[in-house]
C-alpha cells in the first residue's frame, strides 16, 4: 500500500523539480568560477555564436595582463557585455569578478562590432567605487563564427578573445 503512494506522488512531483537553474547572480555569487559558469550556459539552447568563456590574448610583449570572460547578449541594452570571470592586470584591485570589462555593439554589418573597453574607476578602502569607469573605443570582429574575436582600438593597437566555452 505504501509503494502505491510513493508511486502515485512521484508522478505529481514535476521533473523539473529535481533540477535548479542557475541565475546569473548565483554565478556572480559563486565567484565566477568556470565551472558554475559552464552549468549556467549549458541550460540555455539557444546562446548566439558570440556568448561563451573567453581568453584574452595579445602579441604585444610590453601588455602582461591577462584575462578570462564570459561574454552574454543583455536582451535589454541590445549588446554583448564582457564580464570578468579572472583578472591579472594593472588596477586589477579596482575590478570585481562579475564586473563589465567591455560591452560590444552589432553594426549593420554580420559579425563586426563596436566596443567600448573599459578602464576601471578608483576605489577606496571598503571597494567603493570613489571614481567612474572610462573606456577607450574601437572596432570589433568576429572570426570563424564566434571563435575568435579581434577589438581594434582606435590607437591602433589590438586583442584577441578566444573562445574556450562552449564549442
Amino acid at each position: 500500500m505504501k509503494r502505491s503512494y510513493l508511486i502515485l506522488l512521484l508522478l505529481f512531483i514535476p521533473l523539473t523539480s529535481f533540477s535548479q537553474n542557475i541565475s546569473l547572480q548565483d554565478v556572480k555569487d559563486g565567484g565566477m568560477k568556470e565551472g558554475i559558469v559552464r552549468k549556467y550556459l549549458d541550460q540555455f539552447d539557444n546562446l548566439k555564436n558570440v556568448e561563451g568563456i573567453y581568453n584574452y590574448s595579445t602579441n604585444d610583449p610590453s601588455i602582461t595582463s591577462s584575462y578570462k570572460f564570459l561574454i552574454l547578449f543583455d536582451d535589454t541594452d541590445y549588446l554583448y557585455k564582457g564580464l570578468i570571470m579572472q583578472a591579472r592586470c594593472v588596477g586589477c584591485q579596482n575590478w570585481r569578478l562579475g564586473d563589465r570589462k567591455f560591452v560590444l555593439e552589432e553594426s549593420v554589418l554580420e559579425g563586426e562590432f563596436n566596443f567600448r573597453w573599459y578602464q576601471p574607476g578608483r576605489r577606496n578602502k571598503k571597494g567603493v567605487k570613489k571614481s567612474s569607469d572610462t573606456y577607450i573605443s574601437g572596432e570589433g570582429y568576429e572570426q570563424f563564427e564566434g571563435i575568435q574575436i579581434k577589438l581594434e582600438f582606435s590607437d591602433g593597437s589590438e586583442i584577441t578573445l578566444m573562445k574556450k566555452y562552449p564549442k
